[in-house]
């Protein structure tokens, strides 16, 4: 499945507000469900997620849920480009639970997404 910005903007929005160890202050983040844009699957699996910089980290999907992680498009009312961490950034929220600053999970906050594979 290949999803373009426009796309991505019609699906259900979720907003986040967090701060993030590679920001300063609290920030607003924009985005859509990262299980909205996978199939319906049965059973645990896992994702290899790419960077535009060749950067890959899996993720199990029993960290997803309905609504977490987002792929984010807009931070602070504005899209992201490459050079600001955009155009899509996995983002959990960070300020709710203590669970989501571990380095596992930092490590999955990839920014400059631009792939997501399914693995079983």
């Amino acid at each position: 499945m290949t999803y373009d910005l426009s796309e991505l903007k019609s699906m259900q929005v979720v907003i986040v507000n967090t701060t993030t160890p590679w920001t300063d202050g609290l920030q607003e983040f924009r985005g859509v469900p990262l299980a909205a844009l996978l199939p319906d699957m049965d059973g645990a699996f896992e994702l290899r997620l790419t960077a535009v910089n060749d950067y890959v980290v899996t993720m199990p999907s029993d960290l997803m849920t309905e609504s977490i992680p987002i792929v984010a498009y807009e931070r602070n009312g504005a899209l992201m480009s490459v050079r600001d961490k955009g155009p899509f950034w996995l983002i959990f929220p960070f300020d709710d639970n203590d669970s989501f600053t571990t380095d596992a999970m930092l490590s999955r906050s990839i920014w400059q997404l631009f792939r997501i594979d399914i693995l079983q």
